[in-house]
């Protein structure tokens, strides 16, 4: 930049008038090794706490006395100077650090700042000027450390922990492993980061697990899974992970960390509890079948003997078989559905069709209960029709359970947003939200006064919500204490 009659210039009044209000901080003269100072900002003053008639006619070490101090920074500021009256081009320095004093009590912060040197050539090419721009990017720095301290205390925590903990970036790359880690799996931190982790995923487990942690990239939300993996003495241990999303300080997504627990005894106790009770339903099935078999003879027998008493009694002892024939067969189910036994034969389903054959089977089972079933306009699922009818009267043999005999339950099918969805609203005792999540657990029960004379085991729920999940749908409950009860499952329709 050049200018005709620098010097009247740089001290007219005009200039200092625009100079002051301008972004910029100084300009020195180019009177190496003084370098006086002919203007300063505002902003320049706010930053120094300092007056303008400290700084205006003094040389820059003269006026900055606490650079003094500091041989090196003073060397490194004179030598950015020399290099742009040498080269004639802005030169910026690195940053410096400067005690700052920041109130009347004499307290001193630690600022820092980067500085920009910019030429002004005078008629004859020659720099005459040096405009300086100082920045505080205390700021930035002090937020850098904080990151840099929390990252130390991160990793102090993780490496302490026999917890498995993981880091990815905003791509799904993983960035961090714990030692325990390479504990678990004799493999190098590196190693894993090299995406060998995934390698040593069960192959059954593999693409379920994968796609639970990549969808979870997708939406920038928490992710719960558990997985098989190879350990270093080639035998595979059960983890549960769960992951939470990381942000940049800017708000901008920055990946996950994941934090892992061996659950393989977990595991191994529900395994063999199922193998148990699969065992014993099957043990029990047989002699129950024979049992029905005979009371049904007896019950022929009675009526053509004109035996009241005894048709009644067999009556209640056919539905006490009936009943424990249906937790059996829950039982069996459970098992099947936790080793991938249960077979969905999905094909398209009209689910006015289904609702009407469970209207018909509520109406000829349930005496106890006004079921309502609102109009049903032809809905084409592709679906398990009876998966589907099963979950559909275990949620109405649900509603008679635990609501009043003589109320209303009321079941309707709507079409909504691309899913069907099938409710169930009964009049009962209603369920505390504490409960509500956990409705849809294995063996979970709501224990309270009302409900504990009421027979079950708690996988009716599960199983209905585990059916819903392999038809990719939702099953959710909205309830309040002594309103009643409103269950809810979606399946997408097919147009």
């Amino acid at each position: 930049m050049t200018h005709s009659n620098t010097d009247s210039f740089y001290t007219s009044k005009e200039f200092h008038t625009f100079f002051e209000n301008s972004p910029r901080s100084l300009v020195l003269k180019a009177d190496a090794p003084r370098f006086t100072i002919l203007a300063v900002s505002d902003t320049y003053l706010n930053l120094v706490h300092k007056q303008r008639r400290e700084i205006l006619g003094k040389g820059l070490f003269e006026a900055f006395p606490g650079s003094e101090g500091d041989p090196s920074e003073q060397n490194s500021v004179q030598s950015s100077f020399m290099r742009v009256i040498a080269t004639r081009v802005p030169d910026e320095l690195p940053i410096f650090k400067y005690e700052i004093v920041v109130d009347n009590t004499g307290r001193k912060e630690t600022h820092y700042w980067t500085n920009l040197n910019e030429p002004i050539l005078d008629e004859e090419g020659n720099v005459a000027y040096l405009i300086n721009t100082t920045t505080n990017i205390t700021g930035r720095i002090r937020l850098e450390q904080a990151v840099e301290e929390s990252e130390a205390r991160f990793r102090i925590m993780a490496e302490g922990t026999n917890i498995y903990i993981a880091m990815a970036d905003q791509e799904s790359n993983a960035i961090y492993f714990n030692q325990a880690w390479s504990r678990l799996t004799g493999r190098t931190v590196e190693d894993l980061m090299a995406y060998s982790w995934v390698d040593l995923l069960h192959p059954e487990d593999k693409d379920r697990y994968l796609k639970i942690y990549l969808d979870a990239f997708k939406v920038k939300g928490p992710f719960h899974g558990d997985f098989r993996i190879l350990n270093k003495d080639g035998e595979y241990r059960w983890l549960l992970a769960d992951g939470s999303a990381r942000w940049h300080t800017d708000g901008s997504f920055a990946g996950y960390v994941s934090a892992s627990i061996d659950i393989t005894e977990q595991k191994q106790s529900e395994q063999r509890k199922n193998d148990f009770i699969s065992m014993v339903s099957h043990e029990l099935k047989t002699p129950l079948t024979s049992m029905k078999s005979f009371v049904q003879v007896l019950q022929r027998k009675a009526q053509k003997d004109g035996d009241e008493l005894t048709v009644s009694m067999l009556d209640k002892a056919d539905k006490q078989v009936s009943r424990m024939t249906r937790l059996i067969n829950g039982f069996l189910n459970l098992s099947r559905l936790e080793s991938a036994g249960i077979f969905i034969d999905c094909k398209h389903v009209d689910l006015a069709e289904l609702i009407k054959e469970a209207k018909e089977d509520a109406l000829a089972h349930i005496s106890s209960h006004q079921v309502v079933f609102a109009p049903v306009e032809p809905t084409i699922v592709n679906a398990d029709p009876d998966k589907i009818a099963q979950v559909i009267q275990n949620l109405i043999s649900n509603a008679a359970k635990y609501s009043t005999p003589g109320s209303t339950i009321q079941v309707a099918c709507v079409a909504q947003d691309g899913k069907a969805v099938i409710s169930v609203k009964d009049e009962g005792q209603g369920i505390c939200k504490e409960d509500l999540p956990k409705l849809f657990e294995r063996y979970y029960r709501v224990e309270n006064n009302e409900s504990r004379h009421i027979a079950g085991f708690g996988i009716g729920l599960y199983l209905c919500c585990e059916i819903i999940k392999r038809h990719e749908g939702n099953i959710w409950a909205e309830s309040e204490l002594g309103n009643g009860s409103t269950f809810y499952f979606s399946i997408p329709t097919v147009y």
